[in-house]
């Protein structure tokens, strides 16, 4: 009996070690899954794919990016916040899929706060509003002048999007009636701008760069706290009188929650230490963003206050998609 005892404790011992020895793994001891919410190709993509090159040279395991496009990033998004909390599934979150859609569709699959941790700010992407040359819109206060008395259609890359939920915030902040016309993208949007279609139109700076350098439009207002470094001239709508009219889009890394707390610090300082890569900071900046750096903390409560804004203007403007 003795004998039978001590071989049990023995066997007891040896798996008590292996246990151990596993929960010790480091991490990351397996590839690592970023999903990216939208097509293969487009800006957030580009981005995602600059990142994990770099991450996965830092962090010696493969960093594979998994495109699930859909529904204004909540396909990839919900994906993620229902994946394993282990520090293996990141998704790429920016302001629509994780701060308005949740707010804007009648059943979200997903609550940004409760379902998601915030591990670090990648990049802000500065928008611009711009006007039909022929309209003789050259500042906001031209734009309140042109629409008094009559509705004015303005243009977005699609209902839902950031630049559709700041042109309702403009129209509240500015007393204006205004119709919306929604584009399968910013491109098409532009295209109908530059024909006269429409008058007006808010877009990111770097889709506005070449034609308003060519005349074909207007940039009229800057939207963020801070002058665009694309336009470097173009006064913000805080400098023109309405400071409530700040609006930065940004792009981040998100885990599932409940992720440990030591793993989302170690892939902050990792994400972060691949931003700051030269290579990297040149080829974003060629995107027409600007990289940020963000202590993870202030990037949560960025991400929290979002959320809270944005559920008011859809409130105020009783938005809904299906």
């Amino acid at each position: 009996m003795r004998k039978l005892f001590s071989f049990t404790a023995a066997v007891a011992w040896a798996l008590s070690l292996t246990s151990l020895s596993a929960f010790a793994q480091p991490y990351p001891d397996k590839p690592i899954r970023l999903i990216v919410p939208f097509a293969v190709g487009g800006a957030n993509d580009q981005v995602a794919r600059l990142l994990a090159t770099r991450l996965q040279v830092n962090m010696k395991q493969p960093v594979v990016v998994d495109n699930r496009p859909g529904a204004g990033g909540s396909i990839g998004v919900g994906t993620a916040a229902k994946a394993p909390p282990d520090g293996y599934t990141l998704v790429l979150g920016e302001t629509g899929s994780v701060a308005i859609n949740p707010s804007l569709v009648k059943k979200p699959s997903y609550d940004p706060v409760r379902d998601l941790v915030p591990v670090a700010l990648l990049v802000e992407l500065p928008l611009v509003v711009v006007t039909h040359p022929g309209s003789n819109i050259r500042t906001l206060k031209d734009l309140v002048a042109f629409g008094a008395g009559k509705n004015i259609s303005y243009g977005s890359a699609g209902a839902g999007t950031v630049q559709h939920l700041s042109m309702e915030l403009l129209k509240k902040t500015m007393n204006l009636e205004m119709t919306h016309i929604p584009y399968k993208g910013g491109a098409p949007a532009m295209t109908d701008l530059i024909g006269g279609q429409i008058p007006v139109l808010c877009v990111s700076a770097s889709t506005a760069q070449q034609p308003a350098a060519a005349g074909l439009v207007v940039p009229i207002a800057g939207l963020g706290k801070t002058r665009s470094a694309t336009f470097p001239s173009l006064p913000t709508a805080a400098e023109q009188g309405y400071p409530s009219l700040n609006v930065m889009p940004w792009q981040g890394i998100f885990a599932p929650a409940g992720t440990p707390p030591a793993i989302v610090e170690q892939l902050a300082s990792e994400i972060n230490k691949a931003m700051t890569a030269p290579e990297i900071r040149r080829s974003v900046t060629d995107l027409g963003v600007d990289i940020v750096d963000l202590p993870r903390e202030a990037f949560a409560r960025l991400v929290r206050a979002d959320v809270d804004r944005w559920a008011q203007v859809i409130r105020d403007g009783k938005l809904s998609i299906d």
